[in-house]
């Protein structure tokens, strides 16, 4: 038996997938064990002349019933062997040019990497480190113009909005394709120090980029996480951060679960 420890998990996209694969979701189910007992009761008895023994049998039983209700782990549990044991996932990121070329939006994936949250989604996402720099900035004596007072506002408000969202980097090898995906904060089950480590990561594939081709970390195809005008201002600009940029091939995967 394989026992997971979750570092993601999202419960809500688990669940929806499930009850495409499974016909609908079922909450519980009742498992009813039977038990029998067959005790056999000694005696004498006089039959003619010699006499003889017998036994009188008595059967008693019992049902136990145990209620087994589903978690959101072993729903993923069934869902993934589902998945496998109908062949629907792919390795896409092993080192096979025809696996990446034959790939498909909307089709399961599965990679073994390395976790990174690059330090930009990290700022991003941590409104008391963004805040904590304005001020140092402040005592220094420096002030920030009025686009970059909008990209320090446009963080903070995504970062404490109930969607927030942290940007990951899957990186398996040297050759294959990386993935890049923007995790639910709500859907961690870990902080960021213990998502940064080897992982499996098992999601549904959105876009491929192919080779060459140089993305803005927050704007990648459905992954926009800030708004439009900061976007662009962002991936213009001529002293942009380049760790700011990630370059294809990778995939876009939503991950149902890391792990």
């Amino acid at each position: 038996m394989l026992l997971r420890r979750f570092l993601y998990l999202d419960e809500q996209l688990v669940r929806e997938s499930l009850a495409q694969a499974d016909s609908g979701i079922f909450e519980e189910q009742t498992i009813t064990r039977s038990n029998n007992s067959d005790r056999k009761l000694g005696g004498e008895a006089k039959v003619g002349p010699l006499g003889g023994k017998v036994e009188r049998g008595k059967v008693s039983s019992e049902e136990i019933a145990h209620v087994l209700k589903q978690t959101p782990e072993s729903q993923f549990n069934r869902l993934y062997s589902w998945l496998e044991e109908s062949s629907q996932t792919v390795d896409i990121f092993a080192n096979d040019a025809d696996v990446w070329r034959g790939l498909r939006p909307g089709e399961v994936v599965a990679a073994q990497c390395e976790v990174e949250v690059p330090a930009a989604s990290r700022f991003m996402t941590s409104p008391d480190e963004m805040e904590a720099v304005t001020q140092m900035m402040g005592l220094f004596g420096q002030t920030l113009d009025q686009g970059q007072r909008t990209a320090f506002e446009g963080f903070a408000a995504l970062s404490r909005s109930s969607e927030q969202r942290v940007v990951i980097v899957g990186d398996v090898d040297d050759e294959a394709p990386k993935i890049i995906s923007a995790l639910k904060k709500s859907a961690l089950r870990v902080g960021y120090e213990e998502l940064e480590t080897e992982a499996t990561v098992v999601g549904i594939l959105h876009k491929k980029i192919p080779a060459g081709e140089r993305h803005l970390l927050f704007n990648l195809p459905g992954m926009n996480l800030l708004p439009r005008a900061e976007r662009r201002r962002m991936a213009q600009a001529a002293d942009a951060d380049p760790t700011m940029f990630i370059e294809g091939p990778l995939g876009i995967v939503t991950p149902l679960a890391i792990f």
